[in-house]
């Protein structure tokens, strides 16, 4: 029996460039779930308090009667969702979100060069922050797949590294795994399907949740205020064909786990 006096917290398990701020958008529109951080760029005190909280401690739900509860003002109803991208808790409630890999390599090679990075002379110079990023990530995932992306010199290479351990731990330690190609493609059934694993009935307005923000760019440099839309789909073919295969060869079993058929 649930205790009326808890909140529970789930977690979206999920990996840069997956879509995760779509989602957490999208859900953060219904009337029950309250999403804490990671859609738009401000992030209050306590929101950041509350995920150190998770992160160290493992918390699986809040009280009614805490602060934040009461900040927030969350009700008995309520349950916080989460976004888990860059740790590996050793317990947690919740669902997946995983993406293919050719579009979280070249997703994460753009983003990269949107900030205006020097170029430098080497790949590695060039794709400084992009490193930077995957070494702070696996840093409190696995610390022996840190050391790998540390020592390789392409990024590509490093990505897949970190794609391949990301993807597979989700899959290991998730009971529901969704793919962001499936959420933009068949939005209502997918967003129905976490509704129902999260205990709450599916509401329409979840569908035109971008209505409620501007065209201010959120967490990850995505436009709040932009409708689901099908555009960022076949981005990835924007890749030259050795990179292509290059991915191709890296994530394969992990492409194959994740129920992804290969690109050729």
């Amino acid at each position: 029996m649930s205790d009326s006096r808890k909140i529970p917290i789930y977690h979206l398990a999920s990996h840069a460039r997956a879509g995760e701020t779509l989602c957490l958008k999208l859900l953060n529109a219904h009337s029950r779930i309250h999403v804490p951080q990671q859609i738009t760029h401000y992030e209050s005190a306590s929101s950041k308090e509350l995920l150190r909280t998770i992160m160290k401690d493992e918390i699986q739900s809040i009280d009614l009667t805490s602060s934040y509860a009461k900040d927030a003002m969350l009700t008995s109803n309520s349950i916080i969702l989460i976004k888990q991208g860059v740790w590996a808790p050793s317990k947690f409630a919740g669902f997946g979100l995983i993406r293919n890999p050719y579009s979280f390599v070249h997703s994460m090679l753009e983003y990269n060069r949107k900030e205006g990075l020097d170029t430098g002379y080497t790949l590695r110079g060039k794709y400084k922050k992009t490193y930077e990023r995957l070494m702070r990530w696996s840093r409190k995932m696995d610390k022996g797949i840190c050391k790998k992306i540390g020592r390789n010199r392409n990024p590509i290479n490093a990505l897949c590294i970190f794609y391949n351990h990301r993807i597979n731990w989700i899959l290991e330690n998730t009971e529901l795994v969704h793919r962001y190609e499936d959420l933009v493609n068949e939005p209502e059934s997918t967003l129905g399907t976490m509704c129902a694993y999260l205990g709450v009935p599916f509401e329409s307005k979840l569908l035109s949740a971008h209505q409620s923000y501007s065209h201010e760019a959120g967490h990850g440099m995505n436009t709040l205020g932009r409708a689901i839309d099908k555009d960022s789909l076949n981005k990835w073919r924007a890749l030259d064909p050795k990179e292509l295969e290059k991915i191709s060869s890296l994530t394969q079993k992990t492409q194959k786990n994740a129920g992804y058929d290969l690109y050729r």
